[in-house]
């Protein structure tokens, strides 16, 4: 079934919009797309899991058991938004608690069985996705086009720009 999407190509844009501008455009265009099936994937979450809570089970997912501060710090909020969110996850068995075996007093958070799970359901439906993004492509153009996207993703991660660098860093670990 197609959808009815506003047309990326030459006619979205001025004819004589420079290829920069176009690119823009272009990515614009998709990073709606691609942050729109990213919550369209939070569908696969089963009861109530936020947004929020869901972005804690990726960053533990990535960094692995780790103190609570060491995951506020990942997802760029305070120690005490984590704790409340981790707080709850707990209660649903989404995660697990601990303390520092030389800190008593340091909590530190990792994801359970069932929080592994989720995570996997979720990233695996958003990869299913993407790859149909990328199978939607023509045959004879996909790898110009997977060229261009490891050009761009390594141009960005190096780049030597700070700004960019703070806007792109929350990214890094969970979205």
């Amino acid at each position: 079934m197609k959808h009815p999407l506003p047309d990326p190509g030459p006619t979205a844009v001025p004819p004589n919009t420079s290829m920069h501008d176009r690119g823009v455009h272009a990515l614009e265009m998709l990073a709606r797309d691609v942050v729109g099936m990213t919550l369209h994937s939070l569908n696969e979450l089963e009861g109530p899991l936020t947004g929020p809570q869901f972005r804690l089970l990726l960053t533990l997912d990535t960094l692995g058991t780790v103190q609570s501060s060491r995951a506020a710090a990942a997802m760029g909020v305070a120690p005490s938004s984590v704790s409340r969110l981790a707080e709850r996850l707990a209660a649903s068995g989404h995660i697990e608690r601990g303390s520092d075996t030389h800190h008593r007093s340091v909590v530190t958070l990792e994801l359970s069985a069932l929080g592994k799970a989720v995570v996997e359901r979720v990233t695996g439906w958003r990869k299913q996705q993407l790859a149909r993004m990328v199978g939607a492509v023509p045959a004879d153009r996909q790898a110009g086009v997977v060229d261009a996207l490891e050009l761009l993703y390594t141009s960005v991660a190096n780049a030597d720009d700070d700004a960019l660098a703070d806007a792109m860093a929350w990214n890094r670990v969970a979205l």
